[in-house]
């Protein structure tokens, strides 16, 4: 295995971590949106 390998191997983690961390956010952002409304 190639350092190129690894790298590449790392960016895809990295960029999978990131995108579970987004979808948590906008999940977060959702339900929040959602108990707002039902307060109105």
């Amino acid at each position: 295995m190639s350092s190129s390998d690894l790298e590449k191997q790392g960016t895809t983690v990295v960029g999978a971590f990131v995108r579970s961390q987004i979808l948590i956010l906008e999940l977060f952002a959702f339900g929040f949106a959602l108990y707002l409304l039902q307060q109105m």
